[in-house]
């Protein structure tokens, strides 16, 4: 699907067009054009191809699954990919889809072969405030990127709560360790904080590197996009401490708790050990056992092994063993 959007500056209007009409504002002084491309179809995709002459890498760029955030200038534009992510129910549960921009004096293309909710929202708000689109198209991409970047944030937190809640599970009285949730959110932030590195230097040479197409009143607000792209690269760092910390709790609750097992089977063995020497003696096959035909033998043999038994559970409570 292709949208369309015109600002006209004269008339401070934006209207929505079809791509038959496009030829009628394409490099015109008077107005700004936005064209998205959403989940293209063959056709549309001929049309980009046509339309506009970019550079072949770049198209190759917009639909490769598997690519590196990258920018590049041209003569007349400038490319940009990044990439957004779409989040699922479950926070583990995540995909990341390409947004590619094409950035000129007078125009913006944007091309993205899945849904994104960072341009939904940018729509609905174009269609709240037009003045989104009255600034310098490179103004308006900033805002679209800002949007991308909130996005992550949006990600960051939901993880983070579902540590907290991890941490909760850990240090409650239960003998289950939910050690697989914690690697499955070691082994995403991980993931993340590569995923935040590539973008991070994409946005950075955004503000620090002059491009044709970015002009330096728009600088410093790509500057303030980067500040922002860098605390959700510390909080993913710090997010990761907190994993690695509940990791080592983990290990260290499940070796306490073992030792806890061990030493109550450790107390039991050793009352059972002498109450065993007392049975296998007067089990021998001898006949001349102290108290073996008498009727007191066995009460006799079975106090003295219950005061055995007893002496060792009041030693072992008294040593903090039990």
């Amino acid at each position: 699907m292709i949208e369309i959007f015109v600002y006209l500056k004269k008339e401070q209007k934006l209207q929505p067009i079809k791509a038959v009409d496009l030829d009628q504002y394409l490099g015109q002084r008077h107005c700004l054009v936005w064209i998205d491309f959403n989940q293209p179809t063959f056709e549309e995709k001929n049309f980009l191809k046509h339309k506009f002459h970019f550079h072949p890498v770049c198209l190759r760029d917009c639909t490769c699954e598997k690519y590196f955030p990258k920018i590049s200038e041209y003569k007349d534009y400038l490319f940009i990919s990044v990439q957004s992510i779409k989040m699922k129910e479950e926070v583990e549960s995540l995909r990341t889809i390409n947004f590619s921009s094409f950035i000129s004096s007078d125009y913006l293309v944007t091309y993205h072969e899945m849904p994104l909710h960072s341009i939904d929202k940018i729509k609905k708000k174009l269609s709240e405030d037009i003045t989104l689109l009255s600034h310098d198209i490179e103004y308006f991409y900033m805002n679209i990127l800002e949007e991308i970047v909130e996005r992550y944030t949006a990600l960051l937190e939901n993880i983070n709560k579902k540590i907290e809640m991890l941490e909760n599970q850990l240090f409650e009285d239960s003998r289950e360790h939910p050690i697989d949730d914690i690697l499955t959110q070691k082994k995403l932030l991980i993931r993340l904080k590569k995923f935040f590195f590539h973008q991070e230097e994409v946005i950075h040479k955004l503000g620090h590197h002059k491009y044709k197409n970015i002009c330096e009143q728009c600088v410093p607000y790509f500057r303030n996009v980067e500040d922002y792209m860098r605390r959700i690269s510390d909080l993913t760092e710090m997010n990761l401490d907190m994993i690695r910390g509940l990791l080592d709790a983990s290990f260290s609750l499940s070796s306490n708790r073992l030792g806890d097992a061990m030493r109550v089977l450790t107390v039991f063995a050793s009352i059972l050990l002498p109450l065993g020497v007392i049975a296998g003696i007067f089990g021998m096959n001898f006949k001349n056992i102290p108290g073996l035909n008498t009727s007191w033998g066995f009460p006799i043999v079975m106090l003295f092994m219950a005061t055995v038994a007893a002496a060792l559970l009041i030693y072992f409570k008294k040593s903090k063993w039990l």
